[in-house]
This record gives C-alpha cells, sequence and structure tokens, in this order.
C-alpha cells in the first residue's frame, strides 16, 4: 500500500491527493493539522512505502510497523482535534464510512438543486476536507475554496465564486466573519450551507438566510469518529431553539446517557490509534451532552468533560493547565466561557502578579493560538473544592464578577 502523509492548509496539492487515493483502492492518505510538529500513530500504519508532502520539517525515510490486521481497507486518516487528555486521537476510514455519511447528510437536501460546494479551512480538516473534498468528488460537483490559512481572501472567493445552487460549509465563526466582510457588498443568493463544529443559534440561522441571501440554511452535527455525520436538520427548517442538530442520519445509533451519548452504525470508523495502541470500534463513547425532544430532534447541551471548543477548535482545559505549570512554574483554573463569533472562549483565573502577556507568548508557543487576555481574571489565592482539587465553578463565578457577565 503506497501511504501518503501531508500535513498543511488547504491547497491545490492536498486537493490533487484526495482525489488520486479517492478514485483507488490501494492508497491511504493521512491529513495532519499544520500544527503537527511530528507524526503519531504510524506504527499501526498497514505495511507499504511512505510519501510525504506539504509541510514537515523532518521527514524520516521509514516509520517502525506493528504487524496489524485491519478488517477493512483504510483510505483516509484525520487527527482529533483533542480529547479530555489532551491528546489527539488517528482517525482511519474505510470508502464504506465515508460513503455511509456522506449519504446519510444528503437526504436533508435537494440534491438536484446543488451545483457546488464550498469549502471553509478548519485546523483539523473534518470539515473541508473529508466532508466537503470528498462530497464534491463523489457527486462531480465544482469544489470551491481558496488557499492557504483562514484569512479573508476565503470570503472574496465565496462572494465572487459561488452560484444559485452553492452548498457552503463552515463553523459559525466563519459565517460571522462573513457576514461582517459582506455588510457593504453586494450578496447574490445560494442555495444551502452547512453550519457545523459549534453550536448555532436561532439569530445566527435567520441572519445566514437574511443578510448573506442563504435560501435553506442547516445545521450539521458530528464526531471525528463518524465519518464524521452524526444528525442533520432537513435544509431550510428553522431551528426552535439555541443548538439543535437535528435528526440522526440514516444508519446512526445513539444511546444517550448522562455523561455523554454511545454512537454505533455505518459511519462508525474503521480504526483509533491512540496512545499506543489501535482498536477496530463497533461502538464510540462521545462525551457531548445531547437531548431529543419530543418531536425527534436532538439538541447539543454542552460538554461532559473540560474541553474547549473555540470556534471548531477543541483544546484540553486540564492541559493548558499542565502547560502553563510546567512551562511557566504557575497555577491556573481554565473554564471555556461563551463567546459572539467563536462559540467559546478560553478564561484562566491566574496568579495576582503574574503578567497576561508572559501566559498568552506560552500559550501560543505550545498551542499555535495567540489567546486573548480579556478573560484572564487576577486571583490572590485560586480557589480549591473540599477534595482539594481546582473548583472551576467558584473560579467562574470569579471571572464573572470581573468582566461582567459572559
Amino acid at each position: 500500500m503506497q501511504i501518503h502523509l501531508w500535513k498543511g492548509f488547504h491547497s491545490k496539492e492536498v486537493q490533487d491527493l484526495i482525489a488520486r487515493v479517492w478514485s483507488r483502492d490501494d492508497e491511504l492518505l493521512i491529513l495532519c493539522p499544520p500544527l503537527m510538529e511530528t507524526f503519531m500513530g504510524g506504527e499501526f500504519l498497514p505495511p507499504g512505502e511512505i510519501e510525504w508532502h506539504g509541510d514537515w520539517l523532518a521527514t524520516p525515510k521509514d516509520l517502525p510497523r506493528v504487524a496489524t490486521d485491519y478488517p477493512d481497507v483504510p483510505v483516509l486518516g484525520l487527527f482529533t482535534s483533542g480529547t479530555s487528555s489532551g491528546q489527539s486521537k488517528l482517525v482511519l476510514y474505510s470508502k464504506a464510512n465515508i460513503r455511509a455519511s456522506l449519504n446519510g447528510i444528503l437526504k436533508f437536501f435537494d440534491s438536484s438543486r446543488v451545483d457546488s460546494v464550498f469549502c471553509y479551512p478548519q485546523p483539523f480538516h473534518t470539515f473541508g476536507l473529508l466532508l466537503g473534498y470528498i462530497l464534491a468528488l463523489e457527486r462531480g460537483w465544482p469544489l470551491l475554496t481558496s488557499e492557504g490559512k483562514y484569512n479573508s481572501t476565503f470570503h472574496d472567493h465565496w462572494l465572487s465564486e459561488h452560484t444559485k445552487g452553492t452548498l457552503t460549509l463552515g463553523t459559525p465563526t466563519h459565517f460571522l466573519d462573513l457576514m461582517a466582510y459582506a455588510k457593504e457588498k453586494s450578496v447574490a443568493p445560494s442555495y444551502s450551507c452547512i453550519v457545523g463544529g459549534a453550536p448555532v443559534s436561532v439569530p445566527l440561522w435567520h441572519r445566514l438566510r437574511d443578510e448573506l441571501k442563504i435560501e435553506q440554511p442547516t445545521t450539521g452535527y458530528g464526531a471525528t469518529e463518524a465519518s464524521p455525520g452524526v444528525t442533520h436538520m432537513p435544509a431550510g427548517r428553522p431551528p426552535a431553539e439555541d443548538g439543535e442538530i437535528g435528526f440522526l442520519i440514516d444508519g446512526i445509533d445513539v444511546k444517550l446517557a448522562s455523561e455523554g451519548y454511545e454512537l454505533s452504525g455505518d459511519s462508525v470508523c474503521l480504526s483509533i490509534i491512540h496512545q499506543d495502541r489501535i482498536e477496530f470500534p463497533k461502538k464510540v463513547f462521545i462525551s457531548d451532552e445531547l437531548k431529543q425532544r419530543d418531536d425527534g430532534i436532538l439538541v447539543f447541551q454542552g460538554r461532559s468533560d473540560l474541553v474547549l471548543n473555540r470556534g471548531g477548535q477543541k483544546f484540553s482545559l486540564e492541559q493548558i493547565e499542565r502547560g502553563l505549570q510546567q512551562r511557566l512554574g504557575i497555577s491556573v483554573i481554565a473554564c471555556a466561557v461563551p463567546d459572539a463569533r467563536l462559540g467559546q472562549e478560553l478564561a484562566l483565573l491566574i496568579p495576582k502578579d503574574f503578567d497576561s502577556g508572559v501566559i498568552v507568548d506560552a500559550l501560543q508557543a505550545e498551542w499555535g493560538v495567540r489567546f486573548t487576555p480579556s478573560h484572564f481574571v487576577k486571583a490572590a489565592q485560586l480557589p480549591m473544592n473540599a477534595s482539594l482539587k481546582p473548583d472551576r465553578h467558584q473560579a467562574r463565578n470569579l471571572i464573572q464578577q470581573t468582566v461582567g457577565q459572559l
């Protein structure tokens, strides 16, 4: 098997690689996030020659391999954006996994009206490179996008290239930025969009229709382990409340629990490589809290683990705390707070006499993101609970009292 390891941002190169691998049955492409320094999980890959593509600084000629029997042929691999432990997983899919998910999602649209797909970028590629790129290939629709890191050129391309039948994929952050960018510009109508990666509010849905002239907006919800679709709203159906994620797609089964849900079905990935082991799951547990209304629609209510979902990119709050302890020798309490543009933003309770700018620099060095210090609150002493563990509830209250209601 030919194995391609690619790292970088949206580009013509990766579009060509995806098209090549999707047209064959004996090649595997793994899409690595731009911030990844070294490739992880290579010992469990199928036997075959490694080819390195994109922005790697070092490219070993070979990776040691452990003999592993796969129940099906993997065609595409992605990394999750982080777990509660702060460690990403490498998720591999078969063509059957991905096709089951795409076919389930498309049942919520009038596919005869779609004539192109526009993709906004995400650091971990799930939206643009799994859902959007393969969807365009499978249906023979032109793919519209820009190249490189996310910036205003993507908005320029959307405004100039989208058509009456364009299906646009992005996070709430992308669409909020697009609305601000297009405020004084002429916007042509288009058919639909998929907003995912973070909760969608009722006002945002209506702004998509009214300001961007997207006739039938819709929201989707997925997990990287689910190839990636789990639920979807019918195109054009207005939400009744914030956080609606729709109905289960065909072939998916969900069992709700107090701290998440168990997911099984045709879209569950082929394999997961994580912490020096590989598994071939028949079902996976996702730490998102969902509720199901009487009409069958599922509503996202938040994560039950300690994860910040910042515009679709996830960060472990505990890992942020440990990282600052290791880099700077300070104890902090990290919380996720609501943010109008990103969905959530990082808030920190930090030592009284410590420079916030030093923390911003340390976070950027560790995670490649320049967090804003507007929610960094200084405290003479960090609150602890009866078990002598950080009291996040009290920390959040202290932050709210200092910077206002979040």
